[in-house]
């Protein structure tokens, strides 16, 4: 905590009132509309303001139909827990889902669920991820699973954590 204040600090930012902000990347290959993490879905755990991500995009024009690829930098809950309604139904029904399987393993393991600490990660990503077994695609470090964005291992923040490098025309 002290660490923290004194980074907002620091950086001239209050420490009483801390807002935690998530984008999502959207890119269109021409073949496919590939979404990059799904944010908390409508889960209050990291704060009231969280489940935006379907009414922007559908600002932008994009409607969760239109995504045929969700691609998961890792088994968070402000990256995976959008995946599904609070019903159960598929919020993104046409798409194929993309994560290390690593990630996939180690937070959907029942055996973590007597963890005090994990608990709520582990309860929220096998609500999330198990539904979609059947369309996961386990990505491997250095594939290009979609056309011109490519996986990249860089694990420590969880044990599958990947990055993507995304290209157009070379560049």
């Amino acid at each position: 905590k002290d660490e923290f204040g004194k980074a907002l600090t620091d950086n001239f930012l209050p420490t009483d009132n801390v807002v935690l902000e998530q984008n999502a990347l959207v890119v269109n290959t021409g073949d496919r509309v590939a979404l990059f993490d799904t944010g908390m879905g409508t889960s209050k755990m990291l704060g009231p303001d969280t489940g935006r991500l379907i009414a922007n995009l559908k600002a932008a024009g994009i409607a969760a139909g239109d995504i045929d690829a969700v691609v998961l930098t890792h088994a968070h809950p402000d990256h995976c827990f959008g995946l599904m309604t609070d019903a159960g139904a598929r919020l993104f029904p046409n798409a194929q889902i993309y994560m290390a399987q690593a990630d996939l393993e180690f937070w959907t393991d029942e055996g973590k669920l007597s963890n005090d600490m994990l608990k709520g990660f582990v309860a929220g990503a096998r609500q999330q991820l198990l539904p979609n077994r059947d369309r996961m695609v386990f990505v491997k470090d250095g594939e290009e699973f979609l056309p011109g964005v490519q996986a990249m291992s860089a694990p420590g923040h969880t044990v599958g954590h990947t990055v993507y490098i995304v290209t157009s025309q070379g560049k």
